[in-house]
């Protein structure tokens, strides 16, 4: 198992970090980052904590790569023996981005929907 963690230049530029807790689930994580991959948003950066050995496999690394040629920021944290609220709150301390946004390994997000989120939380300033 390699697990990548990628420094690029971006992170100041990014306003936004998906966190991705996950355990067991790398058919579901995989489809997670190709959608993510997807996104029409530019800039962001991935915090995906597993808390399992079996959380990661070879697809994922051709995934991540993918992401890295997009010049999205992925870190990748083994996070084994946390609780739930453990892994949160490790993902949560290491986002340096004004918002985070939280999705489960499941989630399957239309290709705008970060740009979309970003463009709806900035139409407010009450938000």
């Amino acid at each position: 198992m390699k697990l990548y963690i990628i420094t690029l230049n971006n992170m100041n530029k990014s306003e936004v970090t998906v966190v991705v807790p996950t355990k067991d689930r790398t058919s579901a994580l995989s489809t997670l980052l190709g959608a993510l991959n997807a996104q029409t948003l530019e800039k962001f950066n991935i915090s995906i904590a597993l808390n399992s050995n079996e959380s990661w496999n070879e697809h994922l690394d051709k995934l991540i790569l993918a992401l890295e040629l997009r010049k999205i920021k992925t870190q990748v944290h083994k996070c084994l023996d946390f609780t739930f609220a453990e892994l949160h709150k490790h993902l949560l301390d290491e986002c340096k981005t004004e918002f985070i946004c939280r999705l489960d390994d499941d989630h399957l997000p239309q290709t705008n929907y970060l740009s979309s989120l970003l463009s709806f939380i900035k139409s407010d300033a009450q938000i």
